[in-house]
């Protein structure tokens, strides 16, 4: 019995880490809906964190036929590529999307598209993948942030506007400069620090949020720089950014937390 189960771990161990694993296999993965010079990066972050990558990519665009996605990325065996619209059901089916686990959808960046065209097209892929699984995590790109409410509708739980993000940015340097260096380095896994959500432990329920902190701070060396929180038992979610010391923590709160590389945290 003890040969044939190491037998059947070395084969399906095999089958995960060749070259002929399926999107049909994936479970837990990513869906990249669209490309351009920040996808790249998208994957290059995606790829530093190893529990994540393991679970697999797939990227949904039309892309340049002289170009190859698999040129980004040190391990390709995890990332594969579907040359098409991602506002097709039938395509984001054939990413496995009923079985994902977070999805990216950036703008289009089509030629002969306007802005309105563009958000359109996020707000109805956004739609699409909700309605084919609806426990999927959705972070979608608008150019115009009048269309916020199409996602917020559709149930999309993040919405980042490039430009005011970076517009925000430069204008927060120029205020405090060395802002920027700070941001990036909490931003990207690759160096510096690192971010993580963390369930409230039990035995801080009730507590005030400094007590939680001194605790974090102490055991791991780690920050906790927000808590998220459900707002009455409805999808909805606030973040509570730099919480006052007495902010009681609840039940069901997040901790988001930041914590160096080293940190013992990593394993909790």
């Amino acid at each position: 019995v003890g040969t044939v189960s190491a037998s059947m771990t070395t084969y399906f161990s095999t089958r995960m880490d060749s070259k002929d694993l399926l999107i049909s296999d994936l479970k837990g993965h990513v869906i990249l809906c669209g490309w351009d010079r920040m996808g790249s990066v998208i994957l290059q972050e995606l790829e530093s964190v190893p529990e994540l990558w393991r679970n697999g990519v797939v990227v949904v665009a039309h892309i340049a036929s002289d170009e190859r996605i698999e040129d980004h990325v040190k391990n390709s065996r995890r990332l594969f590529h579907i040359n098409d619209d991602f506002t097709k059901i039938e395509v984001l089916e054939s990413a496995n999307a009923q079985f994902a686990k977070t999805a990216i959808v950036l703008a289009d960046k089509g030629e002969n598209l306007r802005d309105q065209d563009r958000d359109a097209r996020t707000v109805l892929a956004a739609l699409t993948l909700e309605k084919l699984n609806p426990k999927i995590f959705t972070c979608a790109e608008l150019l115009d942030d009048r269309n916020s409410e199409h996602l917020k509708i559709a149930g999309v739980e993040e919405i980042i506007s490039r430009t005011n993000l970076t517009a925000g940015l430069f204008a927060s340097t120029a205020i405090n400069t060395g802002i920027a260096s700070v941001v990036n380095d909490l931003l990207t896994h690759q160096h510096g620090n690192y971010m993580k959500k963390l369930p409230t432990p039990k035995e801080f329920v009730g507590k005030p949020y400094v007590e939680a902190m001194s605790y974090f701070k102490q055991r791991f060396d780690a920050t906790i720089i927000a808590i998220e929180r459900k707002i009455d038992s409805m999808p909805r979610i606030e973040q509570i950014v730099n919480p006052c010391a007495d902010e009681e923590i609840r039940q069901d709160d997040q901790l988001v937390l930041i914590f160096k590389q080293n940190s013992k945290i990593i394993g909790v």
